[in-house]
C-alpha cells in the first residue's frame, strides 16, 4: 500500500511538469470532448488519491487543484469537490 501512495505522488509530479510545459507551448494540440472528459476523470481520481495520501500540505493540495483547473485538466465542479475533500482530509 505504501508503494501505491508513493507512485501516485510521483505520477502526479510528472503529470504536473508535463502540464506546465504544455501550458508554455503556444501550439497546444486540440483534443476531442470525449478525450477531454476521460482525461479530467483520470486526473480527478489521481488528485483524490494524492490528497488522501497526505503526502503534500493542505495548501500544496489546494494549489495543485487550482493549477489543474486553470489548465482545464479538471472541471470547476471537480475542483470544488476536491477542495471540500481537502478540508475533510486535513481537518
Amino acid at each position: 500500500d505504501d508503494i501505491n501512495n508513493n507512485i501516485i505522488d510521483y505520477m502526479m509530479n510528472v503529470d504536473m511538469m508535463i502540464m506546465e510545459k504544455e501550458m508554455q507551448n503556444t501550439k497546444t494540440r486540440r483534443i476531442g470532448e470525449k478525450d477531454m472528459t476521460n482525461m479530467q476523470k483520470r486526473t480527478f481520481e489521481m488528485l483524490k488519491r494524492l490528497i488522501k495520501g497526505k503526502t503534500l500540505t493542505e495548501q500544496e493540495c489546494k494549489d495543485r487543484v487550482v493549477l489543474y483547473l486553470s489548465a482545464n485538466k479538471i472541471t470547476s465542479e471537480q475542483a470544488e469537490e476536491l477542495m471540500v475533500y481537502i478540508s475533510e482530509i486535513y481537518n
